[in-house]
């Protein structure tokens, strides 16, 4: 009797402090209007978040292309998402990209794109799989993923994707997209920032779907053969995947 007792009494000492995590995680995050340095900006945004950021006052003062602040006409409310979007798209419009520096601790660093530390924003990709970047197509943080092909060639692809974005590198090669193979015929390595990544991804969906059957037109016979075992394969392990699914 006396345990049960101890055990309910605990409980209601621990409940309000269950409640008081749960209001803390639901605290929005408020940028007021007007205008915000932007060590103002990261300063706001890694205390919200529970991060150490780290920047170099002396670089943002005199780097910052069209000077160092950012104006707001009206006041923004939102999560803790919402926030880590919004520090790393207004920090990209000065020239500045977030990378992590000790990630386990939540330490990250702000660094100038067209610095002579520029090289850094590429290095520090993070690898992320498609599905957790299509999820959150709007970061501009800088990552790496491999997308994997069903239907169509890695090199074809590479070489119809490379036009769109060759001239988005806006003027210092930090932002570019960086697409390449990966060793074999299925598989497309991808580098940029999140949400450049995450538009060529839906392109690459777009077009990597299956090609209706030849009919044969005088080719070579084995390769002909060739082709149509390759088409019967894919049919057989999409098949086995829905077979998969349905159990």
């Amino acid at each position: 009797m006396k345990l049960h007792t101890a055990l309910i009494s605990t409980l209601l000492l621990t409940a309000p402090t269950f409640a008081q995590d749960d209001a803390a995680e639901a605290e929005p995050f408020v940028l007021p209007a007007g205008e915000m340095t932007i060590t103002g900006l990261v300063d706001a945004c890694a205390s919200h978040l529970d991060w150490n950021i780290l920047y170099n006052e002396q670089e943002i003062a005199s780097a910052a292309p069209g000077g160092n602040k950012s104006k707001l006409q009206r006041q923004v409310v939102t999560d803790s998402d919402g926030c880590e979007e919004l520090l790393y798209s207004l920090l990209y419009r000065h020239g500045f990209a977030v990378v992590p520096l000790d990630p386990a601790r939540d330490v990250y660093e702000v660094i100038l794109m067209a610095g002579p530390r520029g090289r850094e924003v590429a290095n520090r990709a993070t690898h992320k799989p498609v599905e957790q970047i299509l999820a959150r197509p709007n970061l501009k943080v800088p990552v790496i993923t491999v997308v994997r092909l069903e239907h169509i060639n890695a090199q074809l692809a590479n070489n119809a994707l490379r036009p769109f974005f060759a001239s988005n590198s806006g003027g210092y090669g930090a932002n570019s997209l960086s697409i390449g193979n990966v060793g074999n015929a299925q598989s497309l390595l991808l580098q940029g920032f999140q949400d450049q990544v995450a538009q060529a991804i839906r392109m690459i969906g777009l077009c990597d779907i299956e090609q209706p059957a030849q009919d044969y037109h005088g080719q070579p016979l084995p390769d002909y053969i060739a082709r149509l075992e390759q088409r019967i394969k894919k049919l057989e392990n999409r098949l086995e995947k829905l077979i998969k699914q349905a159990k």
